[in-house]
């Protein structure tokens, strides 16, 4: 239940914490930056005109014997309508076959031999480079059409059949625009830091094309609140003006400050969500008690989580454990509860004075305001895997016995106005102290007496051994403390969100930062706080998706990685972990993510990994995907030794996966649902099956082959189809096939074995034009008004379609549900 990486800043994460099941941690101090280099051999330059196609530069420091060569022309990465012209150079000593133009279904020929008299005065020593340069002018036919971007690679090859990729670019189809007039955005935010040191460099440009009234990009950068400030001399006030020179141990205090961030958003007219972090990761790096106001706090061990033997542990206690930088202080953090007036106090103001100085920002430049998140991983300390299990801390015991028994601060009545009114998340049953016995097998006498489950160190070897810790964790006493763990740190997120939202930030631009992590097989992140069985067959460190939802209407923030991010953890209760997410929030958001194996350091995100993370996340109403990490390492770099994958996002699958969700998306509303059945490289079912007739899927779109004029297509299952909203099912389909449809008729399951209802049948539906050769077919959806009044998730969808010959076939391109 916690991330894999964390950008607690001085830096994004370079390297994995691997403690026992656990973690990772961030802030290594190699950091990959996008290169230009001879090696990719990407010279870019102008567009070209009908005389001569320009030339970029050719500079060199050395040069191989080798297939050498770069692309000129487009400048840009993507491209429009139909007449292309490339144009570059590439040279070997055996000689060159040929220079190839590859999409994904057809290749084109560049002409060979145009004379480069700039490349043979740059490198003079190769003997006839000078008739290196090359250019194709390709007029794409009229039938060719397309729905998503298609990927295009310029590739050269040698007479001996060596290939050398000289450079790739985009071609983008025409997109059917939608009216998304004040429909929120969904954000692709680049997690960076270092803005002042070039941190942030090109994201303002990269995806330029891309952008649309309803997929934008932008940047997400930590500011550390407890750390960037004034200073032990004036009592650690936040700095939004912090000075960057300051160092800490052999690194950076900080590479960002909130008035750097806020100007790059400004300068470079790009939307910035601010990682406002004083949680655990925003002082593990280094000690600097002289301006961290969180080193300060941990020095006095009353205000720290202590372990059940009541143990406070120095900071730089797991120094030894592996990682990027040589000794996190992780084994040290600030504890939750309510009677922590210091802390509390501390943090509220610093908090604010950051969010105060953010609110001043988004009022001056809404369009520029992505939105907060939250201290990253709140939860009980989980690094101790194994050998301790937090919090143990005197006030922390003290507001578990009066949770459990409805008194103090529960009751409202405290004296004390530092401690918050928490009446409103009593307990619906409160205990007597003979139930609390009778639970835990205790003859306690009085309630200063009870205290909770501490496991033995026998006990602790089996907290997180999946084929042993059942008759563990049926303990119900431990089921009550683990709840009581649940709901501080839910408690926690609300009471952070709500001092961030008085400070001026709008409640829906605010996200918690919680870790889901599939740490162990068989096991999976909490759904619930307490209520039903919590099927938490690990140590939780207090962590559940319903307790990461701040209540005051402000939104769950995901951190995900391997698993998790894919969607692919076995849940209880039927759902996946997005259907999870969606459930308790609609408006969730993925504010730290990455497609990586988080096993496999050397290789690269692929690309099927990041397109499920893309399709689900829209797909189950998240708004947002913040990716780790655009200054992390580079994709071109792979087989550098310090190559890790799991901080890597250019030039990597997962930002191929991202440009195709961008093209497939633009201009569509939110509350959407989509299916594109993969993209023009890559082919998917989505999940969607089918019970009478053929399918296969093919690169972006799924070919059905009726039995006896009848196609019966099921949707996947698990969907959250919020019924109220959802009005109509359009397919895309090519215009030549759309003949072939009779008859449609749409039906809906709201539990897995329910009846279906029937919500729509349409005769000789009318086929509407619409882009590139496409036509679309529009079927009402007619809810019942038993589903519209309770508002009613749907979870399934069952399409049948009749065509007019027995074995006739039709190509679907898309299945949307449109609001």
């Amino acid at each position: 239940m916690r991330s894999f990486l964390r950008c607690y800043g001085p830096s994004i994460a370079t390297g994995a914490l691997l403690a026992g099941l656990l973690i990772s941690f961030a802030a290594g101090p190699r950091l990959y930056h996008r290169a230009t280099a001879f090696a990719t051999a990407v010279f870019l330059a102008p567009p070209s005109t009908i005389q001569p196609l320009p030339h970029a530069p050719v500079t060199v420091s050395t040069v191989a014997a080798e297939l050498i060569g770069g692309l000129d022309t487009p400048a840009q990465e993507s491209l429009t309508g139909h007449t292309l012209e490339f144009a570059g150079w590439a040279f070997d000593p055996v000689g060159l076959r040929a220079v190839e133009i590859r999409f994904p279904n057809e290749t084109y020929t560049a002409t060979l031999n145009i004379p480069r008299d700039d490349v043979r005065n740059a490198l003079p020593q190769h003997i006839g480079i000078e008739h290196s340069g090359f250019e194709a002018r390709i007029a794409l036919p009229d039938s060719f059409s397309s729905l998503d971007r298609q990927p295009i690679e310029i590739i050269a090859i040698n007479r001996d059949g060596k290939t050398k990729s000289l450079g790739k670019r985009s071609w983008l189809p025409a997109s059917e625009r939608f009216s998304a007039q004040g429909k929120r955005p969904f954000y692709l935010l680049m997690m960076t830091s270092g803005l002042p040191f070039g941190g942030g460099g090109e994201i303002d440009t990269a995806y330029r094309n891309y952008i649309s009234p309803t997929i934008r990009t932008g940047v997400s950068v930590p500011i550390l609140y407890m750390r960037t400030t004034k200073g032990a001399k004036n009592d650690w006030v936040f700095d939004p003006a912090f000075d960057l020179t300051r160092r800490c141990d052999d690194r950076l205090a900080a590479e960002d400050n909130l008035d750097g961030a806020i100007a790059y958003a400004i300068e470079k007219k790009t939307p910035i969500q601010f990682i406002l972090n004083g949680g655990i990761w925003s002082n593990a790096s280094c000690t600097t008690s002289e301006w961290d106001l969180s080193d300060h706090l941990e020095e006095d061990p009353a205000l720290c989580q202590w372990a059940q033997d009541n143990m406070v542990y120095p900071s730089d206690h797991l120094s030894h454990l592996p990682g990027s930088t040589a000794s996190p202080r992780l084994a040290r953090s600030l504890t939750y509860h309510v009677y922590a007036e210091k802390v509390r106090a501390y943090k509220k103001r610093n908090l604010q004075a950051a969010a105060r100085h953010i609110a001043a920002f988004a009022k001056k430049h809404p369009d520029l305001f992505a939105g907060i998140t939250l201290d990253a991983d709140t939860y009980m300390n989980p690094f101790f895997s194994g050998h301790a299990t937090f919090d143990y801390n005197p006030g922390m015991l003290r507001q578990f016995r009066e949770w459990l028994q409805g008194t103090g601060a529960y009751a409202g009545k405290s004296v004390d106005s530092s401690i918050p009114d928490l009446s409103v998340w009593r307990r619906a049953q409160t205990l007597t102290l003979d139930e609390v016995n009778a639970i835990a097998g205790h003859h306690w006498q009085h309630w200063d007496d009870v205290d909770p489950p501490r496991p033995s160190p026998e006990w602790m070897t089996h907290l997180n051994s999946a084929p042993t810790i059942e008759h563990v964790w049926e303990n119900p006493w431990w089921h009550l403390w683990d709840a009581f763990r649940k709901h501080i740190v839910h408690l926690h997120y609300t009471e952070l969100a709500h001092w961030v939202a008085k400070a001026g930030i709008p409640e829906d631009r605010i996200f918690s930062a919680q870790g889901f992590a599939a740490s162990v097989a068989s096991t999976f992140p909490s759904v619930y706080i307490e209520g039903k069985k919590p099927f938490s067959y690990h140590e939780s460190a207090g962590v559940s998706i319903e307790g990461s939802k701040p209540r005051n209407g402000s939104h769950l923030g995901a951190i995900v990685y391997d698993k998790p991010a894919r969607n692919d953890v076995a849940m209880p209760y039927g759902h996946s972990l997005f259907s999870e997410f969606a459930r308790v929030d609609d408006g969730w958001g993925i504010v730290e993510y990455n497609a990586a194996d988080i096993g496999d350091a050397r290789t690269p995100p692929q690309y099927h990994n990041a397109y499920l993370t893309y399709r689900d996340a829209y797909n189950f109403d998240a708004q947002r995907i913040s990716h780790m990490a655009w200054n992390g390492s580079n994709g071109l770099f792979a087989d550098d030794p310090a190559y890790v994958s799991y901080t890597s996002f250019r030039n990597t699958g997962t930002e191929e996966a991202m440009r195709d969700f961008m093209v497939s998306r633009a201009f569509f509303p939110e509350s959407l649902r989509l299916w594109t059945f993969g993209s023009a490289h890559y082919a998917s079912d989505d999940g969607w099956t089918i019970s009478a007739g053929r399918l296969q899927a093919q690169t972006g779109a799924l070919a059905l082959t009726a039995n006896h004029q009848k196609i019966e297509l099921l949707s996947p299952a698990d969907q959250v189809l919020r019924t109220p909203r959802l009005k109509t099912l359009r397919l895309i389909v090519p215009e030549k096939s759309s003949a072939a449809v009779a008859q449609l008729t749409v039906a809906a399951q709201d539990t897995p074995n329910a009846d279906w209802q029937t919500l729509s049948s349409v005769k000789e539906p009318k086929a509407v034009p619409f882009v590139n050769g496409f036509v679309r077919f529009d079927v009402p959806l007619q809810w019942p008004e038993s589903w519209i009044e309770k508002n009613v998730i749907a979870e399934r969808l069952r399409l049948d379609v009749e065509l007019h010959a027995p074995e006739e076939t039709l190509t679907i391109h898309r299945i949307a549900l449109n609001p």
